[in-house]
C-alpha cells in the first residue's frame, strides 16, 4: 500500500499518542497503532520517534512494543535537545545547557523549594541526578522516580549537591511539582533572561490520587521538537514539506505547524487541534492508527 500523499517521514510523539496511559508504564501498547506503523514503514515512510522523554525512558517504552524495526527508529529526545541514530546508536545532534546558566537556574529551583533534577549529556551516560529526596507532599515526583527505578529507565543517582555534581554542560534541568509551586519558579527563571537557554512547562494529567502536576524544564535555547525535526530532515535529505507529524501536547504545537501534514490527537488541547491540518480520535481510541490509515495510507 503506497502513501496517499508525498509523505516520506512521520514524526510520532509517545505519551498520549503512541501510548494511551502515561500513568501505567506496564499497560500494553495498542496493537492497532503498532500494525499501522508497520504498514506505513512497508510503504516506504520513515518513522521518527520525537518526545520529551530521555533516552532510557524512551528505549524502555519502545522495548515494550516488541517491534525491532520500531525500536530501531531514529530518536529525537528531550524535546529536540538530543538526536540519536536508531540502527547504530550514534549521537547525531546534542544541545547542552551552558554550565553557568545551569547553575543560575539551579539556584532558582532551590530558592523556590523545588527538588531539582539534572540530565547529564550522553558522553556521561545520560544519567538522571536528583538533589536529595522530594518532600512528602510531592507524590508525583516520588512516583516518577519510582517508575524510573522499577522499569530500569537509565541511571538514576541521588546526590546531596547538584552544583558540585554538575561537571560539564548538562543536557537539561527539570523538576515535577504542583502548578501553584511551578508558576513562581517559572516566572523567576524567565526574569533571568539568559541567552543560551529556554524554559518550558509541560503539564501532566493527575490520576490515582496524585493530583495535577507539571514538568518545569530548562533546555538549550535551540532545543524544541520543531527545530529538532527540521535538523533531522536536513540530515536525512528530506524536505519538511514531505513529512507529517502527530502529537497531543503543547510541545507539539510548532512541530505540527511546520511539517507538511500536522495531525493533532483528539485528546490534545483546543489550541493544538486548531493549529493542525487534521484531528485524530483520542489516544484511547487508537487515534494514531486511525490517522495513519485515513491521512497517510491510500
Amino acid at each position: 500500500m503506497a502513501p496517499r500523499s508525498r509523505c516520506r517521514a512521520l514524526a510520532v510523539d509517545l505519551d498520549g499518542t503512541l501510548i494511551s496511559n502515561v500513568e501505567d508504564p506496564r499497560r500494553p501498547v495498542s496493537a492497532a497503532n503498532l500494525a499501522a506503523l508497520r504498514e506505513l514503514r512497508a510503504a516506504g515512510v520513515r518513522i521518527v520517534i520525537i518526545t520529551g522523554r530521555n533516552e532510557g525512558s524512551a528505549r524502555s517504552l519502545l522495548a515494550r512494543c516488541a517491534d525491532p524495526e520500531l525500536g530501531a527508529s531514529d530518536l529525537i529526545l528531550h524535546n529536540g535537545a538530543l538526536m540519536i541514530d536508531g540502527p547504530g546508536g550514534a549521537t547525531l545532534r546534542e544541545l547542552t545547557l551552558p554550565r553557568a546558566e545551569a547553575l543560575a537556574y539551579l539556584a532558582v529551583y532551590r530558592a523556590q523549594g523545588l527538588t531539582p533534577m539534572l540530565f547529564t549529556d550522553r558522553a556521561r551516560g545520560g544519567a538522571l541526578l536528583v538533589e536529595g529526596e522530594p518532600g512528602p507532599e510531592n507524590t508525583r515526583l516520588a512516583r516518577y522516580l519510582g517508575v524510573r527505578r522499577r522499569e530500569g529507565e537509565g541511571e538514576l543517582r541521588q546526590v546531596p549537591d547538584l552544583a558540585a555534581a554538575l561537571g560539564e554542560d548538562p543536557l537539561a534541568l527539570a523538576t515535577i511539582d504542583s502548578p501553584p509551586r511551578v508558576a513562581p519558579a517559572r516566572e523567576a527563571m524567565l526574569a533571568l533572561a539568559l541567552p543560551g537557554s529556554r524554559v518550558a512547562v509541560q503539564g501532566l494529567v493527575g490520576r490515582g490520587g496524585h493530583g495535577p502536576a507539571q514538568f518545569l524544564e530548562v533546555f538549550h535555547r535551540e532545543a524544541s521538537k520543531e527545530k529538532g525535526f527540521a535538523a533531522w530532515c536536513a540530515l536525512r535529505g528530506i524536505p519538511l514539506a514531505e513529512t507529517a507529524a502527530i502529537g497531543d501536547g503543547r510541545n507539539d504545537l510548532e512541530l505540527l505547524r511546520e511539517v507538511g501534514l500536522g495531525i493533532a490527537m483528539g485528546n490534545g488541547s483546543a489550541e493544538l487541534q486548531a493549529a493542525a491540518d487534521h484531528v485524530a480520535p483520542p489516544h484511547d481510541q487508537d487515534g494514531l492508527a486511525v490517522a495513519i490509515r485515513t491521512h497517510l495510507l491510500g
